[in-house]
């Protein structure tokens, strides 16, 4: 953003220098009574559709164009606003009244040659109550997939997004022999509003298979039975009985949970998701496990889960893991198998102002793993 500070810099240019004379007068002037002309100065500016955090950016603004602005907004959080700290509203095509440009950055009647005493033209009306509109949260999405083969049927592999950060959500498994649901249970998202899980109930019967959690209704998937009777009745009964099954062999011939990504190096891993982070890269990565089960208070945290739930967690402070994940979600899927997932993100008050500019094309990702203990 350039400041008024630095914006008024002489150019040797008769033709830009005589427009500038000839159009002066009319800055500050309504047209149709409602936009006024207002000339940009000599390096041209940015336009965003959200003034307060300078995001949303839009066409620029060409040095010693003439636009129409509809009214004025007062916002100096960004430092180079001040001192005015207003905002114009652009009502010309491209901007059409969706995009704003800092006031400081226009001539405001001031001649192209200076003196320049004018950071903000106060004919320009206030904008009153009309504010950028932050844009909508993201919908709910809930997905389920054919997950491994249970005591009868499959599993039902269920992932959230977009919920609210560390949310407690109630989950109905259905299929088409019980549509109003044969089992429920609750889940917790992690800080990003994700959570994924395949621990909790199965079916065999069909041919239809869905979930319905807080009221979203998720994607219907069809199976084939792997025994002669179904399992949507038969897991209704408590997890204590055998409700969720689960291996109960050794470790040596149990099977977890298979992920993929691309997988990080072993070490220094906050570095290196930082790096994907900042590259804007979205694809899912893998932390090798041993990563987790060689931290102690790893292992102890995820030894007291029990199998089918899941807890979040924070790694002690300070170390690698601490600032590679901060807060993220551990799942005991069955006997002697874990499961870890993330989404690695930041929200806007964890990184101060210039660091958000600096990551615009920045872009989340999940980060998996899985693993015996």
């Amino acid at each position: 953003m350039t400041s008024v500070l630095t914006r008024r810099i002489v150019v040797g240019s008769v033709v830009v220098a005589a427009a500038a004379v000839l159009l002066a007068p009319l800055a500050g002037y309504a047209f149709a009574a409602t936009t006024y002309a207002e000339q940009e100065e000599h390096h041209g500016a940015n336009t965003f559709t959200n003034y307060h955090n300078a995001s949303g950016m839009g066409p620029r603004v060409n040095p010693a164009e003439w636009v129409q602005v509809s009214c004025k907004v007062y916002d100096p959080f960004i430092a180079s606003i001040n001192p005015d700290g207003y905002w114009y509203r652009l009502s010309s095509s491209p901007w059409n009244g969706q995009y704003y440009a800092a006031a400081n950055t226009f001539m405001n009647g001031d001649p192209w040659n200076g003196p320049y005493t004018h950071n903000t033209d106060f004919n320009v009306p206030d904008c009153g109550a009309a504010t950028p509109q932050p844009p909508p949260p993201p919908s709910l999405t809930v997905s389920l997939a054919q997950g491994p083969a249970a005591p009868v049927g499959y599993r039902y592999a269920i992932t959230l997004s977009n919920f609210a950060a560390n949310a407690t959500v109630s989950v109905s498994c259905r299929d088409s022999v019980n549509p109003g649901g044969f089992y429920s249970f609750t889940l917790i998202a992690n800080s990003s509003g994700y959570a994924f899980t395949h621990s909790y109930c199965y079916s065999n019967d069909g041919p239809d298979h869905w979930v319905v959690v807080n009221g979203v209704e998720s994607n219907h998937v069809s199976w084939n039975a792997r025994s002669s009777r179904g399992g949507g009745a038969s897991i209704t009964s408590p997890i204590s009985s055998g409700s969720r099954g689960g291996s109960t062999g050794s470790p040596a011939s149990e099977v977890c949970e298979a992920v993929s990504g691309v997988e990080t190096p072993a070490s220094n891993v906050s570095s290196w998701l930082f790096g994907h982070f900042e590259a804007g890269y979205s694809s899912p990565v893998v932390i090798p496990w041993p990563y987790f089960s060689s931290n102690p208070q790893f292992v102890q945290e995820a030894k007291s889960i029990s199998v089918g739930s899941n807890v979040v967690w924070r790694p002690v402070f300070p170390s690698d893991m601490y600032f590679a994940l901060g807060h993220f979600t551990i799942e005991h899927t069955s006997t002697n198998c874990y499961s870890i997932y993330d989404v690695y993100d930041f929200s806007k008050v964890e990184l101060p102002f210039w660091l958000q500019l600096k990551l615009k094309s920045a872009l989340p990702f999940k980060v998996r793993s899985s693993g015996k203990l």
